[in-house]
C-alpha cells in the first residue's frame, strides 16, 4: 500500500458551487449562528474529488452515510445517472433536499437491501469511523457486495487521541491495510488547516469477497 498524496483544489465545479451556496443560505436562515452540520471549505473540496473518480459511462451510484446531504443532492441535480440513491441510519435533523427527484432511504451500511453487484458506483464517506468494529467489518462486506465498478471510501487517518465521542474507529496505516487490503490510497490534505489527513481508498469489484 502505497499513498498517493492530493492537495485539494479550489471548488471549481459550477454545480457544486450553486449547492454549496444554497446550504450556506438554507443554513443562515433556519440556524443563524448554529453551524453544526454545515460543511466546511475542505469538506467541499472533498467532494468535488470524489466526484471526480465517477467512471465514464456510470449509470448508478449508491452513497452510503449522506448526513445532511450535499453530496446526494448535487449528483442527482447532475441529471448525468438513471439511478441516485442515499441512505443513512436515519434523517439528519438539518438533511435538505434541493430536488424532488431526491431518493433518500433509511437504512444501515450492514444490512444493505440491494441485489449485489447493483450500483456501478458506491460511496461511503466519513461513515466507518463512527460505527462498532462488527458493524464496520460487515459494513465493508456490503458495501463490496452491492459494488459493479468502484467502491470510494474515506475515513479520518491518524486523527489525533483521545478520539471524541462519536467516533469508535481510528485509522493509521497499520489498520488500513488489514482492513482495506486491496485498496488504493489518497491522502487528502486539508488545505490552510493544520491536522490530520483524509484517507481515500478505492476499490474494484471483488476484492475482499470470497472466491466462487
Amino acid at each position: 500500500m502505497s499513498p498517493i498524496d492530493i492537495d485539494l483544489g479550489p471548488l471549481a465545479d459550477p454545480l457544486m458551487l450553486a449547492v454549496r451556496e444554497q446550504y450556506e443560505r438554507h443554513y443562515q436562515e433556519k440556524y443563524g449562528d448554529d453551524k453544526k452540520g454545515l460543511y466546511l471549505d475542505a469538506d467541499w473540496r472533498r467532494l468535488q474529488y470524489a466526484a471526480s473518480l465517477i467512471p465514464p459511462g456510470t449509470q448508478s451510484i449508491l452513497e452510503v452515510g449522506v448526513g445532511p446531504g450535499p453530496m446526494l443532492n448535487y449528483l442527482t441535480l447532475l441529471e448525468r445517472f438513471t439511478s441516485v440513491v442515499g441512505i443513512d441510519i436515519r434523517r439528519y435533523s438539518k438533511f435538505l433536499q434541493l430536488t424532488p427527484a431526491l431518493d433518500f432511504r433509511i437504512m444501515s451500511v450492514d444490512k444493505l437491501q440491494f441485489p449485489d453487484r447493483h450500483f456501478d458506483v458506491v460511496f461511503c464517506m466519513e461513515v466507518l469511523e463512527h460505527v462498532p468494529t462488527e458493524v464496520m467489518m460487515r459494513g465493508i462486506e456490503e458495501l463490496r457486495r452491492v459494488t459493479k465498478n468502484k467502491l470510494v471510501m474515506s475515513v479520518p487517518f491518524e486523527e489525533p487521541l483521545p478520539l471524541p465521542s462519536y467516533h469508535l474507529q481510528r485509522f493509521d496505516a497499520p489498520r488500513l491495510q488489514s482492513v482495506f487490503p486491496d485498496a488504493e490510497v489518497s491522502m487528502l490534505h486539508r488545505p490552510r488547516r493544520r491536522g490530520w489527513a483524509w484517507a481515500m481508498l478505492t476499490e474494484t469489484p471483488g476484492h475482499g469477497l470470497p472466491t466462487p
